[in-house]
């Protein structure tokens, strides 16, 4: 086993504490449970969509605008957002205003030209075809896209909103991020998917340029965390976006990578309802992630022997789980995660959320606290009917924390003979380095293909942190920030020499 630690120049210091507890494995094998089995495929890419072919006249709106909510015509709709976008980057300032409501054109010509100079003089000229489609929301009123463009030094969020009429009725700058690295000199394409069936969700696939049958490249899939504050295929947070910083630095190293939208983010409501008492980890994480490995294998692009998982958080919990039963990968980064039940981890941030709180909040939270330690340390014990009938957070119910307790990462980790790269960050609130990295080093003693890495100064999401306790942590994400080079460095790294 090696182990790393990586020391960065800050002016903060934290005292890590927690009160997590090295669980024992429940079985051998992994247990039989009440679950669909592990699908057999994934439904395959949805192709980008087709330009305008040279001298053919743009769509106009009402060819394209639904007449309801309609999936298939609000990404035609994309189509004649993207054509609005082209205008306006290109420069046609009057063209542009030609496709907006009378309210928008009010703002005059001079405005408009002054908001394509601001972004251009700030973040250098428009990358082509870097456009990404990331959110549609329909209302009462319009259609709204959220998307994202590169510059050649920034990265923005745009949304754009199209009315009953088909005009553009709104047009907004939320973010913007610098880059780490030149996006004109990416080298890799970013392609639209659609992963599973029942419960479609959609995606993107950065791959490097030049990656083909005859040169395939290795990939990696990226898995979410717990909850939906991070579920969108970048597990934004307050405008950081992880995933996206990941994805964008491994393919322009030259290594595919698959993102996208965690299944409780896009059917959050109807899945809950589907699964009233008996939601689990299944339906939220491991079954979407092994249709991501198969759609991954079955593109000819790719190299089915180094197909590789990030698991970020739970994602890492959960990951011998989706490798065993159907990932099959060549290897796993365990990011910003532990092999601690979950459990554990509940109890062990109530404690430091406890032991750093004013006295009035202790008093008021102690009794609620204790109450929940004792029911989390006996979930194990309970039957499938007593996990049902007991609620837990949004949603479900105390059956999700048992049927964690039953895959547990130490159950199962002994099966998983794959090299392991394990990251953390010592200003990791969450699942802290403290805690982890000792359970880690005695869960895996002895084993010469894990790779073990600590990060100074780096928070949940492996962005430099702040933050001095738990209570912290949100105004520490809320930040602007960008997954540390180093970390991006290291995991290109070990995915190259496996």
């Amino acid at each position: 086993m090696k182990i790393f630690v990586f020391i960065l120049v800050s002016i903060f210091s934290v005292a890590l504490v927690g009160c997590g507890r090295n669980g024992q494995p429940m079985e051998d094998a992994i247990p039989t449970v009440e679950e669909p089995p592990a699908p057999s495929g994934a439904q395959p890419p949805t192709p980008p969509p087709v330009d305008t072919p040279e001298g053919q006249p743009s769509p106009s709106p009402a060819e394209v605008f639904p007449t309801e909510v309609d999936i298939a015509q609000s990404l035609e709709l994309w189509d004649y957002a993207e054509v609005f976008w082209d205008i306006f980057t290109a420069g046609d300032i009057p063209g542009a205003m030609d496709l907006m409501t009378e309210a928008m054109q009010e703002l005059g010509e001079d405005a408009w030209a002054g908001l394509l100079q601001e972004i251009v003089a700030t973040g250098g000229d428009f990358v082509e075809g870097s456009t990404e489609l990331m959110l549609y929301q329909f209302t009462d009123e319009h259609h709204v896209f959220d998307f994202v463009a590169h510059n050649i030094t920034t990265i923005t969020n745009y949304r754009i909103a199209i009315d009953h009429d088909g005009l553009i009725a709104g047009f907004f700058v939320m973010h913007r991020e610098f880059l780490q690295y030149d996006a004109a000199d990416l080298h890799f394409d970013s392609e639209p998917i659609s992963l599973g069936q029942e419960w479609p969700l959609d995606g993107i696939l950065t791959i490097p340029h030049g990656a083909s049958e005859d040169e395939p490249v290795p990939a990696i899939l990226l898995v979410h965390g717990s909850g939906n504050m991070a579920g969108d295929m970048d597990s934004s947070l307050f405008g950081n976006r992880p995933f996206f910083d990941i994805a964008s630095y491994l393919s322009a190293n030259g290594i595919a990578v698959l993102r996208y939208n965690k299944r409780t983010f896009s059917h959050g409501a109807e899945l809950i309802a589907a699964y009233p008492d008996n939601f689990t980890v299944w339906q939220e994480t491991v079954e979407d992630a092994i249709f991501a490995a198969e759609l991954l294998r079955d593109d000819p692009r790719i190299d089915p022997n180094r197909i590789f998982m990030l698991g970020h958080s739970l994602g890492g919990m959960v990951a011998p789980r989706i490798h065993l039963q159907g990932g099959d990968f060549a290897g796993m980064v365990l990011f910003a995660t532990t092999p601690l039940s979950f459990t554990d981890i509940i109890i062990e941030q109530n404690q430091a959320f406890l032991e750093t709180a004013d006295a009035q909040t202790r008093e008021v939270l102690l009794p609620y606290i204790r109450e929940m330690t004792a029911l989390l340390n006996n979930v194990q014990y309970m039957t499938p009917q007593e996990a049902r009938d007991m609620p837990f957070d949004g949603g479900a119910t105390f059956y999700y924390l048992r049927d964690l307790a039953i895959y547990s990462f130490q159950a199962l980790i002994p099966q998983v003979q794959i090299p392991l790269l394990i990251i953390h960050g010592t200003h990791d609130f969450q699942t802290t380095a403290e805690s982890s990295i000792p359970a880690f080093e005695e869960t895996l003693a002895g084993r010469d293909d894990v790779t073990i890495q600590v990060h100074y100064g780096l928070n949940h999401m492996m962005m430099p942190s702040v933050a001095t306790e738990i209570h912290d942590i949100m105004d520490d994400y809320a930040i602007p920030n960008n997954v540390d080079e180093q970390v991006l460095r290291n995991i290109a790294a070990w995915v190259n020499e496996n």
